[in-house]
């Protein structure tokens, strides 16, 4: 075993045989672009992985993807294509064990790829979800199975560069929060100007810290940083790289008026190491869905507190890793930790995350392993999911980035529908339903396609103007992306599309098949899982009463007008058109009336009702 990794007292008596393991991507646009030092952005994201092993346990743990955004599509697909396959099947004698499997399996790739921290942070993530089983088994929380004897633990609000900082202040004011961290950028005024009037506004029993994100210029950090006396400052947070050569940190250090901290950029142990013995850091701050998971984390939380240094986790993702970092935090108990919580709104953790915070104290409570119970059928998390690459069928595309049909296929049809209502756009294709149960979501271009009722002169349309031809033109012009919608005026005494339509469709990257008509091979349709919308289901072929009539040219389906470009989303309950000139305007409103229906699902909860008529 190796002496770094954390063993639980009751791992060794609980061996895990892993059936599965599998992504869930949760992205939500926020409505605008925030920008830092690291890279503008404009969603929030949580990537999330579930475990389940051979007696029906399912555990969860959480992948660190905060920057770029799109890096979640590949995180996923290192989970799908790379530890997927390495672990199903497999047993091992407890989470530490296969901590130290996938780290030895994949050193190769990693060091091939360049790649060590996606792939440590994966590997971060399954052992989260490993830990999440095991202590589920044990009929323990967490902390309590990690030998900890307090499941509370202290937190301190982390306002993000979104948040309107002096109401956001007073609000964690009056929640109980005694310690708040800003982030700044920039020269040693503006870190004065961001700092000072929050040390004025929380008066001095307060804990005030400032985060700069490795933005300030070394020599002049060392020549200023003394002007930051005055606003007494807990800690000062990443003041410049974390690769800085160790004597521009030491003579940082030396004249700092306050501790420095860092740790969350730290994804070897090496890095941990230099940092122990180093001693610029006075604060040490790892991130579990980063680096080492528990079986990394346990062990260096333990080192850190021994030396004398203050442990308090890094963490602004979703609800899996807020949980983690406050069980690892509760199970040391650290003197002086503090859990960071960003105290705005994160839609990728707000969804999951069941408890809140009181008087600066987040509870863990009692129940068994993390604590998070996740319905991922749930209306809520199945609008945030993200398409992601399936290794096992090839049937969705890679999105290189978060593009409109992305955060458009984040959202269900009814809340687009609601949108486009309000927008006074018709856009809901009534009528049409998905052929097969758990179709999920897909989101594309529209490739429209019209087909017209022949005259009752069957010998004019025999070469070449029945369906077979113009079908054969249609397959031709479909491209990865597209979502094909043909309309045959609703009929449903025949059919234009099959079992080996469907086939090279999803060959191609298409991304489903809406019919204003029927289908037919429904069988082989659904046995190969490629999507398609129809009135219904007809095995009468269409050529004797169908001819081509355009491509990529405008079509109407029940005044719903569609023209190529646009953007179709289509799920369970049917099927949306979204102007491809209005598609911006659309997700901003679908903010907002997102925004209203959690509201209206916690009078829900709260058995309230209140201004249901706004929504």
């Amino acid at each position: 075993m190796n002496p770094g990794v954390a063993v639980a007292p009751a791992a060794a008596a609980s061996p895990l045989r892993i059936r599965a393991v599998e992504p869930v991507a949760l992205e939500m646009p926020l409505g605008r672009t925030v920008a830092n030092p690291i890279m503008a952005f404009s969603s929030s994201v949580a990537l999330l992985v579930r475990v389940r092993d051979d007696d029906g346990v399912e555990g969860w743990g959480e992948i660190w993807c905060n920057f770029p955004r799109f890096g979640i599509h590949h995180r996923a697909r290192l989970v799908n294509e790379v530890f997927a396959p390495m672990l199903a099947g497999r047993t091992f004698a407890s989470p530490a064990d296969a901590w130290a499997s996938m780290t030895a399996a994949s050193n190769i790739l990693r060091l091939q790829s360049g790649e060590s921290g996606p792939i440590a942070a994966v590997i971060a993530g399954i052992d989260i979800a490993l830990h999440d089983i095991a202590a589920r088994k044990a009929c323990l929380p967490l902390w309590k199975w990690l030998g900890g004897r307090s499941g509370s633990v202290r937190v301190y609000a982390s306002l993000g560069r979104a948040d309107d900082v002096r109401p956001t202040v007073e609000r964690g004011l009056a929640r109980g929060y005694s310690a708040f961290k800003l982030r700044s950028s920039g020269a040693i005024a503006d870190h004065v100007a961001a700092v000072r009037p929050v040390r004025a506004l929380v008066g001095d029993a307060c804990e005030l810290m400032l985060d700069v994100n490795s933005s300030w210029d070394a020599e002049a950090a060392i020549a200023t940083i003394g002007e930051l006396r005055e606003d007494r400052l807990a800690w000062l947070e990443e003041p410049i790289p974390v690769d800085a050569p160790s004597d521009t940190w030491r003579r940082l250090a030396d004249a700092a008026p306050m501790p420095l901290a860092g740790g969350e950029n730290m994804v070897t142990p090496a890095m941990f190491d230099a940092a122990l013995s180093d001693r610029a850091l006075a604060v040490l701050q790892p991130d579990v869905t980063k680096w080492g998971g528990f079986s990394g984390g346990l062990p260096l939380a333990r080192r850190i507190v021994a030396a004398g240094m203050r442990y308090c986790p890094h963490m602004f993702t979703g609800a899996p890793g807020v949980l983690a970092s406050a069980h690892l935090l509760a199970a040391v108990d650290a003197p002086g930790g503090m859990l960071e919580y960003g105290i705005g709104p994160h839609p990728a953790r707000d969804v999951l995350l069941d408890r809140s915070v009181e008087g600066g104290t987040l509870a863990l409570g009692e129940a068994p392993g993390l604590g998070l119970d996740v319905d991922v059928g749930s209306r809520r998390l199945c609008a945030m999911r993200a398409r992601t690459w399936d290794h096992r069928g090839g049937t969705g595309t890679m999105e290189t980035g978060l593009n409109l049909a992305t955060q458009l296929a984040m959202h269900p049809t009814s809340a687009i529908s609601d949108a486009l209502d309000e927008l006074g756009i018709a856009g809901a294709l009534s009528g049409i339903a998905a052929q097969r149960e758990g179709v999920g979501r897909v989101c594309g271009r529209a490739l429209p396609v019209k087909f017209v009722r022949k005259s009752h002169d069957p010998e004019a349309y025999r070469f070449g103007g029945g369906v077979g031809k113009p079908l054969e033109i249609v397959l031709k012009t479909m491209k990865a992306g597209d979502v094909v919608v043909m309309d045959l005026d609703g009929a449903t005494n025949a059919s234009a599309w099959g079992g080996l339509a469907s086939r090279l469709a999803q060959r191609r990257g298409v991304r489903g098949t809406i019919m204003w008509g029927t289908c037919r091979d429904l069988e082989e349709i659904r046995a190969i899982g490629y999507p398609v919308w129809a009135v219904g289901v007809c095995p009468r072929r269409s050529r004797n009463d169908f001819a081509f009539g355009s491509i990529n040219e405008p079509i109407a389906i029940n005044g719903v007008a569609i023209a190529s470009g646009d953007y179709v989303v289509a799920d369970e309950s049917g099927a949306v058109c979204v102007p491809q000139a209005r598609a911006q305007e659309t997700l901003e409103l679908l903010a907002r009336i997102e925004a209203q229906e959690r509201l209206l699902e916690e009078q829900v909860r709260d058995d309230v009702v209140e201004s249901w008529d706004q929504v």
